[in-house]
Formats: C-alpha cells, sequence, structure tokens
C-alpha cells in the first residue's frame, strides 16, 4: 500500500482543549513522524527488555529487539543480568545469530574473536600484532545500553546515558501494580507462555486498545461462547463491574484501568464447572495470600483486576492469566508483539493449566479476543491511510470530573505524554 501523509504538523500533534480532544491521524501513517518518535520516544524512555525469570542460570540469554536496536538479554557468569549491543566491536558483524540458549562465550563468526558472558573480550586471533595495551579501556568489550534496572523481575533498559529519573521514579504510579503481580508468589513469578504476532496496524493503536474500556462490546462472541461453556458465571453479578474510581492516569503517560471480573483466576477465584482439586488448590492459594498479606490485601490480589499500560509500550493485563505485551513499531503502519504470561513459581499443576488455557483462549494470537482486537485495529489503520490528515476523537468523558469505565482518560494520558516527548526541544 502507498503510503500517503502530509507536511508533519508544527503546533503539535493534539488538540487539547476543556471540553474536547483529538489526535491527528499523521501520528499513524508518517514516516517522519515515526522516525522522530524512536528518537524522542523509544530512546529516552525507559523500555521492558524481559523478566528475569527467562534467565534462570548463568551464561542464559536472548537476543531480542528494542528500539532498532539487537541486544543480547544475558545473565553473566557473575550473576548479573546485561543487556549488550548484539555487535562485534572489530568489524561491526552481528555476534549471536541464535534466538538464545546458554553460552560461556559469544564468538563472531567473522574474525573469531570471542567475548564472555559479561561482555568482556576472551579471545582475538593472532593478538600479538594489535599494539600493547590498545584493549585495556575496554572499548572492545561488547558493548552495554546506557542502563539497566530490574524492579522486582521486570528488566528495564535505557539507551539514554543522561536519563534522569531512575526506573522507579520512571513508572513511578505504576509500582503498586507491578507490585500486585509480584507479591502473588512467595518465591518468585516466572514466565510460562510466550506468543509471538504482528499486526499491519500502528503500535500506538494497540498502545491505545489496552486500556480501552469502550472497545469492550467488540468482544460479545467471546462473552458469549465463554459463558456457554461455564468459563463465565453470568448469573451473578458478585464480582462483575467497574471499581469505584475505574480508571487511573498515572503519571508519565502510564494508566490504568481496574475492575471485577466473573472469571475464573487461577490465583484465585474459582468458577462451579471447576475440579475439586482445582478449588481446593485455589482455596490453598487463596489461604496463603491472606496469611502472608492479610484478607484485605490478599481478595485485592484474587478479585481486582487490571489493565494497565506503562509508556510508551508496554501493556499490563492481570485478569484470566496475567499477562504482559511488548509492542515493537515495524515501519508505518505495522507492529510485532511479544506476549508473555506470568505465573507464581510455586502454582499447582492444576491451576497452571487453567492459566495456560486463559491465556490461549483470550490472548493468543488465534483466541477468541486478540483477533477481535487486531481486525478492528487493522481497519482503523486503513482507514487514517485513507484519510491521514483527519483527526481522531478522544473526548469521552474530558468534562466529567468522575470518570466511569468506557470513558477515555487513559488514552488521553498517553497522547499527552507522547506529544510532551515529541514537541519538546
Amino acid at each position: 500500500m502507498n503510503i500517503i501523509h502530509s507536511t508533519a504538523l508544527s503546533d503539535g500533534y493534539i488538540i487539547d482543549s476543556p471540553d474536547r480532544f483529538r489526535v491527528s491521524r499523521q501520528t499513524f501513517v508518517n514516516p517522519e513522524i515515526e522516525a522522530q518518535e524512536l528518537n524522542k520516544v523509544f530512546k529516552r524512555c525507559w523500555l521492558y527488555l524481559g523478566h528475569e525469570s527467562e534467565l534462570p542460570n548463568k551464561g542464559d540469554y536472548l537476543v531480542r529487539n528494542l528500539a532498532g536496536h539487537n541486544l543480547i538479554f544475558v545473565r553473566g557468569r557473575d550473576n548479573e543480568l546485561r543487556a549488550l549491543f548484539n555487535i562485534c566491536p572489530h568489524r561491526g558483524a552481528t555476534v549471536c545469530r541464535d534466538k538464545g540458549g546458554n553460552a560461556k562465550l559469544f564468538r563472531c563468526l567473522y574474525h573469531s574473536w570471542s567475548f564472555d558472558t559479561t561482555g568482556k573480550t576472551a579471545a582475538r586471533p593472532q593478538a600479538e600484532r594489535y599494539a600493547e595495551g590498545i584493549f585495556d579501556d575496554g572499548s572492545f568489550d561488547l558493548k552495554p545500553v546506557a542502563k539497566i534496572s530490574n524492579y522486582r523481575g521486570f528488566v528495564f533498559v535505557n539507551f539514554d546515558e543522561n536519563a534522569a529519573q531512575s526506573l522507579e521514579e520512571y513508572l513511578g504510579g505504576s509500582l503498586p501494580y507491578l507490585d500486585r503481580i509480584a507479591d502473588k508468589s512467595e518465591v518468585m513469578m516466572e514466565v510460562v507462555g510466550n506468543h509471538q504476532y504482528g499486526v499491519a496496524a500502528n503500535w500506538k493503536t494497540l498502545a491505545e486498545n489496552g486500556v480501552d474500556g469502550y472497545h469492550v462490546p467488540l468482544h460479545a462472541s467471546y462473552v458469549e461462547f465463554m459463558a456457554n461453556v461455564g468459563e463465565m458465571d453470568l448469573s451473578s453479578d458478585e464480582f462483575l463491574g467497574a471499581m469505584d474510581v475505574p480508571l487511573l492516569d498515572l503519571g508519565n503517560g502510564h494508566s490504568v484501568t481496574e475492575y471485577r471480573g466473573n472469571w475464573g483466576r487461577p490465583v484465585a477465584r474459582t468458577l462451579p464447572k471447576w475440579s475439586d482439586e482445582a478449588k481446593e488448590a485455589a482455596a490453598e492459594v487463596q489461604a496463603k495470600l491472606e496469611a502472608r498479606h492479610g484478607k484485605e490485601y490478599a481478595d485485592k490480589l484474587c478479585n481486582e483486576e487490571f489493565n494497565m499500560l506503562i509508556f510508551p509500550n508496554l501493556a499490563v493485563n492481570d485478569h484470566f492469566s496475567t499477562n504482559i505485551r511488548f509492542l515493537e513499531p515495524d515501519g508505518v503502519g505495522r507492529m510485532k508483539v511479544n506476549s508473555w504470561s506470568l505465573a507464581p513459581k510455586e502454582e499447582p499443576e492444576v491451576l497452571r493449566e487453567i492459566r495456560r488455557k486463559n491465556f490461549i483462549t483470550f490472548l493468543g494470537p488465534g483466541g477468541l479476543a486478540t483477533p477481535d482486537d487486531a481486525e478492528a485495529l487493522v481497519h482503523c489503520q486503513l482507514g487514517y491511510f485513507n484519510d491521514p490528515d483527519g483527526w481522531n476523537e478522544l473526548s469521552r468523558g474530558v468534562t466529567e470530573s468522575k470518570p466511569v469505565d468506557s470513558d477515555e482518560l487513559t488514552l488521553r494520558a498517553f497522547w499527552r505524554e507522547w506529544n510532551r516527548r515529541m514537541t519538546e526541544s
């Protein structure tokens, strides 16, 4: 498809007034804007790299693409987690060509330079032919990212060495929600499932979608199916409904929508159709949570759910199956999605199986809900190409003092931060 676009806007990308909020469709189709976005947003924000449970052993590594860079995410021989640029300092070849594994050394295929799992140069053929001492300053080691930090297993990197905020400062209001995930386990949370797929739409459409309660009727067929097979209890509204304040702007572009559902959760809410073994296991999980955290917080962990966006591109869903999704731009009008399911390491297998089913059924690319979202976002993208000089309307609830779950407060939080970063000098 030919990309139709006009000159980038000179007065910003949003119209933010007391009674109306609009976003330029240029932000979804203009390659000039995409290029600026890479430098002004992705190269300056803390970005999610992975979960520490993905690298349990010394020497474990994964190759990840992030903000246009190819990185080696590795647990070094010293047990430290690192993110190293996957490029040989000698002549620039890709060093690690596998997607992941366990290694003692990374060896460049071109001239056989080798590097240990901390990134230090381990071997250089014909090393005696180089001037003495030129490697002593570390400039020929694998280059690390500017900053890496770990919050309760969630590992983030920042490419900006001058970034003023620490990870905790950047995450800000999202921290209590990450705590609610980590606190489900007395050992640690671990990755137990992974999906990777592409969508023919700009990454920002899915960033919006994850905290957009207005689109829930799109999944009516999913709800109907799940109710028919006993995976949702529509006969009771004991849990169904939004919280007193369902939407929150968490600062720094982060936002969250909270609710209580009427479906089963491995931590720890049962359905009538569950087996006695699963019900007993869930009751034991809940009892342990209450003993560890008290009844009030344990109830929150078991029964209060949320969809959160950590700016710019990390969607965190804690409902049927605790899930995190990383949204990677893949050119104008396309994205790649990397999605992981998290579970308590000590979770009983009978509950783990329910979690896997929930992850696949709702959030899997071949499931019953994600395809709904993908189709809607693809048609949005087609609309943006069709009318690139138009404006999207995000004004729902803008004049209300108390939001409801279908308002667009969360989307406005994202766009205000995106616009601030894109228009600052």
